[in-house]
């Protein structure tokens, strides 16, 4: 077998920051909840990392969160 989801860092496209276990959806559909989040001063909006289905994994990938729309982002170093 092999593992179905995958640690993902997200950045989110709206002023509240997403409770852990936040659920995230894909056309309606759970695909994955957040494990954790905070508000990025760099980037200058909220972050969160989830682990994700690896079917919506992709960076630049779209998932709706409660508080609208958070996009799959490369985790930096």
């Amino acid at each position: 077998g092999h593992v179905n989801k995958q640690l993902v860092g997200l950045a989110l496209q709206s002023e509240q920051v997403p409770e852990r276990n936040s659920v995230l959806s894909v056309a309606g559909k759970p695909v994955a909840r957040v494990t954790s989040a905070c508000y990025s001063p760099t980037r200058g909006h909220p972050i969160a990392m989830a682990y994700v289905r690896r079917a919506h994994s992709a960076i630049g990938t779209d998932i709706q969160t409660d508080q609208g729309t958070a996009t799959v982002i490369a985790f930096e170093t």
